[in-house]
């Protein structure tokens, strides 16, 4: 990707705008059978899957690990913004 000042981003610098944060809500039972509810954090990162050569569909899809969403009630995914001509917006 070309940034508006004419450089070309690194491929460290795109990759790291492919990952998103996971927040999430847990409902787990403790010892006594008592439910209860917990927070947590995780990433993962977004990959385009082509379904074939001849075909122009392409299926976007988050993918993290299991223990990151198994037992979530809730969930939010935190995204990078970007500008008008495709730069990341920081803070």
């Amino acid at each position: 990707m070309t940034e508006s000042n004419g450089q070309v981003n690194s491929l460290s610098e795109e990759l790291i705008h492919s990952t998103i944060r996971i927040e999430c809500q847990y409902s787990l039972k403790d010892s006594n059978g008592k439910i209860i509810s917990t927070n947590g954090t995780g990433s993962g990162f977004i990959f385009s899957f082509k379904m074939n050569e001849s075909d122009s569909i392409i299926i976007p899809v988050i993918v993290t690990n299991k223990h990151v969403i198994q037992n979530a009630v809730k969930g939010k995914f935190l995204f990078t913004k970007k500008d008008s001509i495709g730069n990341p917006i920081y803070g």
